[in-house]
């Protein structure tokens, strides 16, 4: 335990123990320094890769550790109370859930109503107050390799502060500590307190845990600097961080200013993800623009991301990201053991956690390895080729990440009755978004794209869902990290088909390693179309769309427009697609739908296919029935080029129902928040697991993208408006 204590080895790398809360990486922030002309290295701790995303997990463990140790608490007998911002409730929920507490948190009614949804959502008991009543350290020491100089931190309850704040004077007494607060409200620094929008600092007095033996300096930041600067995190190093993370780098900027810290390494913490605040001022004005708008080194191992950090920490080098792309890849597998439990079942189910990639989804991934591949083959060069995509949301955002790092400009172009969320994300990255009229539907969308087109001679789509880079993503990265890190043990591979790109992906790679995996599709039983495709043995026999060589790229065009949440913008002509049916050695040919015998296609579907696009001699493949679904990111109505059926052994549906239910017991049993389409894959996997035959078993499934990026879906719709209800 001493030797844990003293490395700060907690969390993640002790995977690489058993609980994913503890260590977080470093990341250089080198774009922002550059713009204010500043020469000394500025690092932020990035405490997003927590198991809820915020530096308040860390307190809240520990909180209820000491308390067992002490005998003040008991599982199933002690209440647990606390006056909360949010995010320590939200992480002692996730703690509350595995140890078996009753949680109540209290705050006041003025607070964030994202945070107050995601207590009730993972299981709290939420009571309003009236709003006028108003082990970091060792990990910094060993991931700076000792050369820190300054620690920046903003003052809420002053634990991070206090305790980094000793530990490091205790390595080095030189080290400066630089206490941050609001300027609305300086107590600390002698003032009085005042309302102010930094959220979890400032509390209007000064905690009694603060030790302020340890402050060398305190320096104010205002409401306004600290949202500018969180902004800028977002577009210019990519970094999705809540207001607090603005005041601290705003912080960090004002001290390195000063000719005496000319290249001192200065540290600071963003204590929280973005996304938590996407009700706050700190998005405020993307709201009003929307509302107007709408008006590959290690292949074998898989190990890039996190991991190649830590090797360079356990030989005594700096373990700081460069930038943030540099984070994207392994992500840490969880087993869900209570879930399990009271299914009764007895295969073990585990679950790759996608939220831990830097934009909190699988899709960075498939962005990276895209522009890496467009990058090597030519096709696009920094500073001159633009980026254009159809997208709803979530490739969009890995884009932007990637595209910010390496120096394109990026065009996202989507209807405008998608997501407002997804909308607001991609514009606060620094995307430019264009909205198209969602009657128009996805001809409208790729009429804009072809506007756009003709006026950008160097621009570039990717098409992610006919795009060999995307499965390949998969079975370089992915796919040995599942391996690897289940030390070969791995039965039975189970994830929803979206483009195809991960199915296929890992499932080639599982299957390179031991043919007898079994690889389960999951899809939606509201449009199981691979379901109705011949597939492997037992399964009906295929249906394809016939095709000449000639006519628009059907696959790549109608994927982002069937991905749509809202029905009303698909026209019913969006299914009137060509097929050629196959039986056995008998081939019989059937007429396009709402067409005639003569191969062409139905003059109310031309209208959506762009005559421009390119011919392809496969198109996409019908099966059986297409309709309408929820569990956003799956299920496109077609099936994906990418989409490898040879190596699929079994297909599964799941309900949005099943899934959506599954989504928020994940969040309440195990402290998952995850998106629906994680709630799919693990419907899929308790239907698999049941079976006698896969009793002992390992079922490892992906978990897609974290669970905050659905806040205004039918996901959450249950606490929203109980929330939106509540009165103190």
């Amino acid at each position: 335990m001493a030797a844990e204590v003293e490395e700060g080895r907690t969390g993640i790398p002790s995977l690489l123990s058993s609980a994913l809360i503890g260590w977080t990486p470093l990341i250089e922030m080198k774009n922002i320094p550059k713009k204010e002309g500043i020469q000394t290295r500025l690092i932020g701790k990035m405490e997003t890769y927590q198991p809820l995303f915020s530096v308040k997990d860390r307190t809240a463990l520990s909180m209820i550790e000491d308390a067992e140790e002490k005998g003040l608490i008991t599982p199933g007998v002690t209440t647990l109370i606390e006056p909360t911002s949010g995010n320590l409730g939200i992480g002692l929920v996730l703690v509350a859930i595995q140890k078996g507490y009753r949680f109540i948190a209290v705050m006041p009614a003025r607070y964030s109503p994202d945070k107050q949804m995601l207590l009730r959502f993972l299981g709290a008991e939420l009571i309003l107050t009236d709003p006028a009543g108003g082990y970091k350290g060792p990990e910094i020491w060993k991931d700076t390799a000792g050369k820190v100089d300054v620690f920046v931190a903003s003052v809420g309850s002053g634990g991070t502060l206090t305790g980094v704040g000793r530990y490091l004077k205790m390595k080095n007494p030189s080290i400066n500590i630089v206490c941050v607060e609001p300027s609305e409200s300086p107590v600390i620094s002698g003032g009085s307190p005042g309302p102010h929008k930094i959220q979890g600092t400032g509390a209007g007095f000064i905690p009694e845990i603060l030790d302020k033996s340890v402050i060398d300096e305190v320096v104010t930041v205002n409401t306004e600097e600290s949202m500018a600067m969180a902004r800028r995190l977002a577009k210019e190093e990519g970094l999705l961080v809540g207001i607090s993370s603005g005041a601290n780098v705003a912080a960090c900027i004002k001290i390195a200013d000063r000719e005496e810290n000319k290249g001192k390494m200065i540290v600071t913490m963003f204590p929280s993800g973005g996304e938590r605040y996407m009700n706050s001022d700190l998005f405020a004005p993307l709201v009003e623009t929307m509302a107007m708008a709408a008006a590959a080194v290690e292949v074998e191992e898989g190990r890039t991301g996190i991991p190649s950090l830590l090797r360079l920490s356990a030989v005594g080098e700096e373990a700081i990201a460069s930038n943030v792309a540099q984070l994207i890849g392994w992500t840490p597998l969880i087993e869900m053991k209570n879930i399990a439990k009271k299914e009764g079942i007895q295969a073990r189910l585990v679950g790759k956690m996608e939220a831990y990639q830097p934009l909190f989804s699988v899709k960075d991934r498939t962005a990276l390895g895209m522009v890496e591949d467009a990058e090597e083959k030519g096709l696009i060069t920094p500073g001159v080729t633009t980026l254009i995509e159809p997208t709803g949301g979530n490739l969009g955002t890995g884009l932007v990440l990637v595209a910010i790092q390496r120096g394109y400009r990026f065009i996202a172009v989507m209807p405008a009755g998608y997501s407002l969320d997804k909308q607001m994300l991609l514009r606060f990255l620094g995307a430019e978004v264009i909205l198209t009229d969602p009657a128009g539907g996805f001809k409208g969308m790729m009429d804009k794209v072809e506007e756009l087109t003709k006026v950008m001679p160097n621009y570039h789509c990717f098409n992610q869902s006919i795009n060999p880079a995307n499965p390949d993503a998969h079975f370089k990265w992915t796919g040995p990290e599942i391996w690897k890190d289940t030390a070969g043990k791995v039965d039975i591979f189970v994830t929803a088909a979206g483009t195809g790109g991960t199915l296929s992906g890992v499932g080639r790679y599982l299957k390179m390693k031991n043919p007898s995996i079994n690889i389960v599709c999951v899809e939606p039983s509201e449009s199981a179309v691979i379901s109705g495709s011949s597939i492997k043995h037992g399964f009906p026999q295929q249906t394809e769309i016939a095709s000449e060589g000639r006519g628009p790229n059907l696959q790549a065009c109608i994927l982002p427009h069937l991905k749509s949440s809202s029905p009303s913008s698909v026209p019913p002509t969006a299914w009137a697609l060509p097929v050629r049916k196959s039986s056995g050695s008998r081939r019989e040919s059937r007429r396009w739908e709402h067409g005639g015998s003569d191969g062409r296609a139905d003059r109310r579907l031309a209208p959506l296919l762009p005559t421009s696009a390119p011919a392809l001699s496969s198109l996409a493949v019908l099966g059986g029935s297409p309709g309408f679904h929820k569990i956003q990111g799956t299920g496109p109505g077609f099936i994906p080029e990418n989409l490898d059926r040879s190596i699929i052994d079994e297909v599964v549906t799941v309900s949005s129902e099943e899934s959506i239910t599954m989504a928020r017991r994940l969040a309440k049993e195990e402290g998952l928040l995850v998106g629906i389409s994680s709630g799919a894959n693990v419907s899929a996997c308790i239907k698999i697991a049941a079976r006698e035959e896969n009793k002992g078993k390992m079922i490892v499934t992906m978990l897609p993208s974290g669970g905050e990026r659905y806040m205004n879906s039918d996901l959450f719709a249950d606490v929203r408006e109980e929330c939106a209800n509540m009165t103190f």
